[in-house]
């Protein structure tokens, strides 16, 4: 009704208002066709009625949604540009929108660049974890790890679950990529802990269970990676009897059964730590052979072949290696 209102009698005083009304309260529905109709409408209204009078930074910000939920995105960046150059209270709004659009488009660093604004001029801003979390993610893929695990920390400050979780996870992972093996290992943990039964517990305890290897804790990396296992009481039995390297080539034999290649190949290689110089230890790389074989890791099966080669190991291994 308001649409015909304004079509039929353009020079009618509140049409502006009606309009505004009408573009907020579809912006706020989720309704975004209705709501980019009704902001065109208005926007169209104020040019011809104050050509030099800009809209208002929240609707500008708002039109720039609908106008990015509708499929017209380099509009939209337009306007979210607009808005964000005003410096008034909804720019904070109008570079996470243009760092979403952008991100959208493929325009990776241009999204980077309006984060890190919003981090320098608005240190203060309530973002949310999502937008943190897509943060963070930019400043991995373009190399800055520290200044990521700092964006990463304030979702595991606010505390929101299954999201403090996945951050608690993704900075242990960056330290883990910087060989900062103990500090991994409480990220980890904390990852692993946080929220019980969460999706990122197992990949954190195989985490814990890979720093705890590089740090050279052999049994509570055997700890950590149990805790992957089914709760089967003969198992347990059997494992609670058995030395650390017998627990490692175990463990690492039902992972490789269950295709968890990376845990297996960790646990068959502490396994060969553990019996340095005898048959077993040459028994354990051929087993963490198979397992990078089998994750598609041509590379480091290669060097374990080269490793294995060289320990001039008995023929039948050297067969099983070169089989695989």
């Amino acid at each position: 009704l308001t649409g015909d209102l304004v079509d039929q009698f353009p020079s009618y005083p509140p049409a502006p208002v009606l309009l505004s009304r009408v573009a907020a309260a579809a912006a706020a529905s989720g309704q975004w066709p209705t709501a980019r109709r009704a902001y065109e409408k208005l926007f169209a209204l104020l040019i011809a009625r104050s050509p030099g009078t800009p809209p208002s930074g929240t609707a500008r910000v708002e039109f720039a949604e609908a106008l990015f939920r509708t499929g017209a995105a380099d509009q939209a960046r337009a306007q979210c540009e607009l808005a964000a150059a005003s410096n008034d209270e909804t720019a904070p709004r109008a570079l996470l929108l243009l760092a979403r659009i952008d991100e959208a488009g493929g325009r990776r660093r241009d999204a980077l660049a309006s984060y890190d604004r919003l981090l320098s001029d608005y240190p203060r801003l309530e973002r949310s974890p999502q937008s943190l979390l897509a943060h963070a993610a930019l400043l991995e893929e373009f190399g800055e790890r520290a200044r990521a695990r700092e964006v990463l920390a304030r979702v595991v400050r606010q505390g929101e679950g299954e999201i403090a979780a996945e951050a608690a996870y993704r900075i242990a992972r960056t330290l883990s990529a910087e060989k900062q093996h103990a500090a991994a290992l409480e990220w980890y943990m904390s990852a692993a802990y946080l929220v019980p039964g969460s999706k990122w517990s197992r990949p954190s305890l195989r985490g814990a269970g890979q720093s705890l290897i590089a740090l050279g804790d052999i049994p509570e990396a055997i700890s950590a990676y149990r805790k992957l296992l089914p709760q089967d009481e003969e198992l347990a039995r059997s494992l609670d009897g058995a030395t650390s390297e017998e627990a490692a080539v175990r463990i690492a034999e039902i992972f490789q059964g269950t295709g968890e290649y990376a845990g297996c190949s960790n646990l068959y290689l502490a396994a060969a730590s553990l019996t340095k110089g005898a048959p077993a230890e040459r028994r354990a790389i051929v087993g963490a052979l198979q397992c990078e074989v089998a994750r598609g890791d041509g590379p480091a099966a290669q060097a374990l072949y080269d490793r294995l080669r060289a320990m001039n190991a008995e023929p039948e291994l050297l067969a099983a290696a070169n089989r695989a």
